[in-house]
């Protein structure tokens, strides 16, 4: 009898905590197509790779949610495609997949409802997927959007419309994006609906005249008692469509439209208390940045002479304190439950803003610093110049030490034949170093220093 309990408790003990699983299909479209059609649900699939960290934290954190798996049970087949797989490597490009995990909702005919990139939350995970529920339901597939996109481009609701489509799907939104702006009156430009769209989408730079009208407004904006028009952020969405147009400059090689963007630059606000305000001030930063992406080294290391006084000049307590100040004010904002209240978007505000914190002023400036004196130390041969890096990395020192940090600097002694300094450095280094990876690196150049062996032996990353 004790025997037939335990076996009926074992039992019913598989039964529920079998219901609790998220039923995934492995590498099977064709099975999860066939339950689609039977079923009449959407398929969500998990592009994955062994590799992935975001992927393993995805699978124990989210996956293994009651709420997550009972949702995703109940209203789609869901599937799981190791994107290195043979399948893996076939499915993927349909969708557009190069990064992971990412998330697709399908129909059972294989056209893309819904998209999602990257690592999510469980909150966040399952309101995309009541987001492609209701797409699905619409019943308006990308294939007819864009077949109204042809004969609508001077239709602004349509527009707009068409523009959110297209981020739900993770896909390029430029086109419609110009084709909308373009149609906006001055007035249109700074209205509050439309402020707030351009947070969401940062191409302003494609028309100069407008860009440069925005950026006479911004301090209007700035000085608005309104809340509403997140002035930190549309600063940071003034910045990003600058990024955005650079790195279209760097993706074609094309060095003449730096002419372009340097005017750009000109006009941009350049407020100490707007992340990242050193970058606004020289367009030989954004120069350099330009050769290091196209691999043009001579070029790139000629050029951080120019402005390689200024950073040795930066304050760093003056940045320390924009950066306390940035967070206190930050700080303020996330509390300001009443204000959060009164808007329809409130996750994404929270989000943005604790997306802000992670991305203080002196981080920022720290990373470029070791940039810089990083391909300093590892391409150019003049004492000079590495004597100006390992100036740098100590500036980055009086910010934070980490092992990387001196590590490169134990580096460029060893260039400048400093060896009884080297390896003070390099011992340091192993000290501060935790990550494993990291401290092989470091164990392996300080046998170098140690054996006195040629400089190329060293690995550079």
């Amino acid at each position: 009898m004790k025997i037939f309990k335990l076996l009926f408790f074992s039992l019913l003990h598989t039964y529920f905590f079998a219901q609790n699983d998220l039923n995934f299909i492995d590498n099977n479209i064709n099975s999860a197509l066939e339950k689609s059609q039977i079923e009449n649900k959407l398929i969500f699939i998990d592009f994955y790779t062994t590799w992935c960290a975001p992927c393993k934290r995805m699978d124990k954190e989210v996956f293994t949610d009651y709420t997550i798996q009972t949702f995703f049970n109940e209203n789609f087949i869901n599937l799981k495609i190791n994107a290195e797989t043979e399948l893996g490597k076939k499915i993927s490009p349909k969708y557009e997949v190069e990064a992971f995990p990412t998330f697709v909702f399908i129909d059972s005919e294989e056209k893309m409802i819904y998209k999602i990139v990257g690592y999510q939350k469980i909150d966040e995970l399952l309101n995309h997927a009541k987001k492609a529920i209701s797409e699905f339901e619409k019943g308006e597939s990308i294939e007819i959007w864009e077949q109204k996109y042809l004969s609508n481009k001077r239709n602004k609701d349509f527009l707009k419309k068409y523009i959110e489509k297209l981020n739900s799907l993770n896909k390029e939104v430029l086109e419609p994006f110009n084709d909308y702006y373009k149609l906006l009156s001055q007035e249109e430009l700074v209205d509050k609906q439309n402020i707030s769209f351009f947070i969401k989408n940062p191409y302003l730079h494609k028309d100069l005249n407008k860009f440069r009208f925005l950026i006479t407004k911004y301090h209007e904006i700035n000085n608005e008692q309104s809340s509403y028009y997140f002035p930190g952020s549309f600063h940071d969405t003034l910045y990003e469509s600058l990024l955005s147009y650079f790195n279209q400059i760097v993706e074609s090689k094309d060095e003449t439209q730096l002419n372009k963007f340097e005017e750009l630059l000109t006009v941009f606000p350049k407020e100490k208390e707007a992340k990242p305000w050193f970058e606004l001030n020289d367009f030989s930063y954004w120069k350099a940045k330009y050769y290091l992406n196209t691999n043009n080294i001579i070029d790139y290391l000629n050029t951080i002479k120019s402005y390689e006084k200024d950073l040795l000049n930066i304050d760093i307590q003056e940045l320390k304190l924009l950066d306390s100040l940035n967070l206190d004010r930050t700080n303020k904002y996330i509390q300001n439950s009443t204000f959060f209240k009164s808007q329809e978007n409130k996750d994404q505000i929270i989000k943005m803003n604790n997306d802000f914190l992670k991305n203080h002023l002196s981080n920022n400036f720290y990373a470029e610093l070791i940039e810089i004196a990083k391909n300093i130390i590892y391409y150019d041969d003049n004492k000079d110049q590495i004597r100006y890096a390992i100036s740098l990395l100590k500036k980055a020192r009086e910010i934070k030490t980490l092992a990387f940090n001196l590590y490169l600097e134990a580096i460029g002694e060893y260039k400048l034949n400093n060896i009884k300094k080297a390896k003070q450095t390099i011992e340091l280094a192993k000290k501060k170093a935790g990550e494993p990876n990291l401290l092989k690196l470091i164990d392996d150049t300080s046998i170098i220093i140690y054996k006195k062996l040629p400089f190329q032996n060293i690995q550079k990353i």
